[in-house]
């Protein structure tokens, strides 16, 4: 059984006439009369009773007719909304971040998504880059925002922004009134540092080591929330995403720009290469980069 068997029975049922649901379909009548054969030989049953003057249905005939009708409404009303389904993300997406992005991100983010992709089911988890990954190859996320380097050949990465890194002061500390930092502050003050499964530590690790800095670090957190807090007690200094300082600001800490060759990370839409393209992700790209561009103006 198939699309065009069901329309040819439709169009015979309805002008019964086997010659005149042929003009309908604008094809020869012995197409019509042969695909209404396959069909009655699939069902297993006549579908019609040939009369002198036409054709008449069968009881078999007037069991199908109503179903037939449905299956074809259904068929053409999803080939003529198809692109607008589309459009408006219908189905399940599910978005995830690195926790150094998703808290200052995913408020104003999954909002305006779901304002343009009404008919999306949109998600959102937050987890460490390792275990995005993860996801991203078992195919239970279909887009992550996460801060390269990542080394898998399997991932395909859309950077759409760089953010500069600051340094974080609590507002007594004798740097909280420079206009801008330095990177040889960072030598001997007590640091504040995230936990090395966080790909910002080792960030920051590595833009110290290309500095031939060895920072003091007094503390390691699991939360950018705990570093600031931390911060703002005077236990020490830290490196903080631009995102993080925009979103939490204090008056009892100073977040300062370096004044040379600030340490930065990017930031990437990930996919896994096996994905076919999405405009929910495209959309998702834009709008990070836009949100990232308002954080590095403000």
């Amino acid at each position: 059984m198939d699309i065009q068997q069901l329309r040819y029975f439709v169009a015979a049922a309805e002008t019964g006439s086997i010659t005149r649901a042929a003009a309908r379909c604008r094809v020869a009548q012995p197409s019509v009369s042969q695909q209404i054969a396959r069909l009655e030989a699939t069902l297993n049953h006549p579908l019609f009773d040939r009369l002198p003057r036409g054709i008449a249905l069968t009881d078999a005939g007037k069991a199908l007719l109503p179903r037939a009708k449905r299956i074809l409404s259904e068929y053409d009303d999803a080939l003529l909304h198809f692109e607008d389904d589309l459009d408006q993300g219908v189905g399940r997406f599910t978005i995830a971040a690195i926790p150094t992005i998703a808290p200052y991100l995913f408020p104003k983010l999954l909002p305006m998504l779901a304002r343009d992709f009404p008919r999306a089911q949109l998600t959102a988890i937050e987890d460490t880059t390792e275990n995005l990954i993860a996801q991203l190859h078992d195919h239970t996320i279909d887009a992550a925002i996460l801060s390269p380097p990542i080394d898998d050949p399997a991932i395909k990465l859309r950077t759409v922004a760089s953010e500069p890194l600051l340094l974080s002061v609590s507002a007594d500390h004798p740097l909280a009134h420079r206009p801008r930092a330095a990177v040889p502050d960072l030598r001997s003050e007590p640091t504040i540092a995230l936990s090395e499964a966080h790909c910002l530590a080792h960030q920051i690790t590595g833009f110290c080591a290309s500095k031939r800095v060895a920072p003091n670090i007094v503390c390691r957190t699991t939360h950018l929330a705990t570093t600031l807090a931390l911060v703002e007690q005077g236990l020490g200094i830290a490196l903080i995403p631009l995102m993080a300082a925009r979103a939490t600001p204090s008056t009892k800490r100073s977040d300062l720009h370096f004044a040379r060759t600030p340490p930065t990370r990017d930031i990437a839409i990930a996919t896994h290469k096996s994905s076919s393209p999405s405009r929910i992700t495209d959309h998702l790209a834009d709008l990070t980069k836009q949100l990232c561009e308002r954080h590095d103006q403000n």
